[in-house]
């Protein structure tokens, strides 16, 4: 039963870390969708310059 219950607390660790990485992938994506949405909208002026 130890052995489960320690097996147990590994995989909650490990599922913790991966729910941080996919967090902080969320985050990146967010930002990189609002520098694109930014950079095609007509006002910009990258847009402007191609």
């Amino acid at each position: 039963l130890d052995d489960g219950i320690t097996k147990l607390n590994e995989a909650q660790k490990s599922l913790l870390v991966s729910s941080q990485s996919f967090n902080n992938a969320s985050g990146k994506l967010l930002a990189l969708d609002s520098q694109l949405t930014n950079d095609f909208s007509e006002k910009s002026s990258f847009s402007s310059h191609r």
